[in-house]
């Protein structure tokens, strides 16, 4: 049973989409707060200096993720789209890997509503925590696109985000046990 993964963004504008959206499977080009995320833009947000801003999965005790992919949707509006993209990957919710993968020009121009191209990740070792961390976005005029900049007025939304793989649970007196639902994880 795969339903204890949360999804947790770095931070959340509260005028606007929350991180449930991330995750409704709601992505069909659709208006209103609820069908999408988006960080901090009516106030000047304390970014983290090496992650940005980011989206964390928690598999849950006992599961682990090493060869991976997530991908993501655009939300209904042009501005802000993820530029920069990197993955990392911890145990501890505290101790995060370097960089399993790094996409250094996410395609501006997508049209509102499509998917970008999976990013495939091969982490040398499993891990419960897997971090989606935006650094960097395609601004509107007047705006950082350095999210990693502390009180940067940069900001990013998502409509929906998808973490794909085989999860790995290891039960302290068995051998680990693959679970595959698909390729994809639900929750």
């Amino acid at each position: 049973d795969l339903s204890g993964i949360t999804v947790s963004p770095s931070c959340t504008e509260s005028a606007e989409g929350s991180a449930s959206g991330l995750t409704d499977r709601i992505w069909n080009k659709q208006t209103g707060n609820s069908y999408y995320w988006h960080s901090p833009y009516n106030t000047t947000p304390t970014n983290n200096t090496t992650y940005g801003v980011y989206i964390d999965f928690d598999l849950g005790a006992n599961n682990t993720l090493q060869d991976f992919a997530i991908a993501f949707c655009l939300r209904n509006v042009y501005n802000n789209h993820a530029k920069t993209v990197a993955v990392y990957g911890s145990n501890d919710n505290s101790t995060w890997s370097d960089a399993i993968t790094t996409v250094a020009d996410v395609k501006d121009g997508i049209d509102r509503g499509e998917w970008i191209a999976p990013i495939v990740c091969h982490a040398s070792t499993g891990y419960r925590y897997i971090r989606m961390a935006i650094l960097s976005i395609h601004p509107q005029s007047g705006m950082d696109s350095d999210l990693t900049k502390d009180g940067t007025t940069g900001c990013t939304h998502i409509a929906e985000i998808e973490l794909y793989g085989v999860v790995t649970t290891t039960y302290s007196s068995a051998a680990p046990v693959q679970y595959q639902n698909g390729g994809e994880i639900a929750w």
